[in-house]
């Protein structure tokens, strides 16, 4: 059976919906705002308000400028639950026209559809050359609220050269639409890379936290908190990441005392050591956190004496904290 090329962009007539399929491919990624302040979302004054600011950006070879900031508009929430709405730039080619509008969401932002000809407006579609709704935010619509406030929205707008790429916020990297190995940069140096299985992870590796306080004093039977460290773990950190807590405290016990010192992680104790003897030393401890939830967390230096009615002494406890 014979082989059809239906080729485009050699000499000669090539349609719009070639075109944008053809710069969707070979652009490397299909949208991009000219610069960070271009299409800036920020919540308003207004009843669930969102202004879009002027400025100009491109998507699969269509580029668009506007000169005046414009408002939208969401619908009310009285579900009691959190709904997602998509802020989106659409671009039309049947229409040959860009607008801006809002694609509503669930308690998760709107699917996406990337393969077919045909338009589905409940959801985002990236389909160049038919219609393309390039996301320039999520939005939180909290039940019941009138304004919305700025931790609402998260800014999905990509913007850079064609290598790294810039955004805001990292919290919904599965709205930026981009080609396998693509890395992106959040507003907190942040890098992640996109894998072929569509997800994006964190290649990120370094201190969180360090932290070495002066304190001294004596410890009971009943451990006693001597440090606290409270770190926010990065988004999307790839599951070979772990995160690595030293903490250690200089302890000091009197002939026929010995000491206890622990690791945790709030409540829950990590790692400890136990000494059973006199003497002076530094008890240093090490652990390799898997759990790589997003979000803060408080890591916490303890110790304790292990002799009933006995105190040990300590000085300078001290947590590192950090991605491996």
């Amino acid at each position: 059976m014979a082989v059809t090329h239906n080729t485009g962009g050699f000499t000669g007539t090539v349609d719009q919906i070639d075109e944008a399929r053809r710069l969707a491919i070979a652009g490397g990624g299909r949208f991009r705002v000219s610069t960070s302040g271009s299409w800036t979302p920020t919540a308003s004054t207004g009843t669930r308000a969102v202004n879009i600011a002027a400025g100009t950006a491109v998507a699969c070879g269509v580029l668009d400028d506007t000169t005046a900031a414009e408002a939208l508009t969401f619908a009310a929430n009285s579900s009691g639950a959190d709904r997602f709405d998509a802020v989106v730039a659409s671009f039309d080619w049947s229409s040959m026209t860009v607008s801006f509008g809002i694609i509503q969401g669930t308690s998760v932002p709107p699917a996406v559809l990337n393969s077919g000809t045909t338009v589905d407006t409940t959801k985002i579609n990236w389909l160049p050359g038919w219609r393309y709704d390039a996301v320039l935010a999520i939005i939180r619509v909290r039940s019941g609220v009138t304004v919305l406030a700025p931790a609402d929205l998260y800014d999905c707008r990509p913007w850079g050269d064609w290598g790294q790429i810039n955004v805001n916020s990292s919290s919904y990297l599965g709205q930026v639409d981009s080609e396998y190995g693509r890395t992106i940069r959040d507003s907190s140096g942040h890098i992640y890379t996109k894998q072929t299985d569509g997800s994006w992870k964190s290649n990120w590796t370094g201190y969180l936290y360090s932290i070495t306080s002066a304190a001294t004093g004596t410890v009971g039977t009943t451990s006693s908190p001597l440090l606290n460290v409270t770190v926010t773990i990065p988004d999307k950190l790839s599951s070979d990441r772990r995160v690595k807590i030293t903490g250690g405290v200089f302890m000091a016990t009197n002939t026929g005392i010995g000491s206890q010192t622990y690791l945790a992680n709030g409540s829950t104790t990590l790692v400890n050591r136990q000494v059973d003897q006199s003497g002076s030393y530094d008890a240093v401890l090490v652990y390799y956190d898997s759990d790589l939830t997003a979000g803060s967390r408080t890591y916490t230096v303890r110790a304790a004496c292990t002799t009933t009615s006995q105190v040990a002494t300590y000085r300078s406890p001290h947590i590192e904290v950090e991605i491996v």
